[in-house]
């Protein structure tokens, strides 16, 4: 999929992919508004660039 870097106005290329438990640290935690021991119940997907696993955004289904 491609995303809009609004940084430099070119689109990149990302992706969507389950959130490991290991990556919840308290950093994650702190720039996501989640209740996060409710979300442990659900599958928690992140979006990032492809060459970058920077967390762009998070989606609880």
């Amino acid at each position: 999929m491609r995303v809009l870097h609004t940084a430099s106005g070119k689109y990149k290329e990302a992706r969507i992919t389950l959130l490991r438990k290991v990556e919840l640290t308290g950093a994650t935690k702190k720039r996501f508004d989640f209740d996060w021991e409710r979300e442990v119940e659900f599958e928690t997907y992140k979006i990032t660039f492809i060459n970058d696993d920077y967390i762009l955004g998070l989606m609880s289904v």
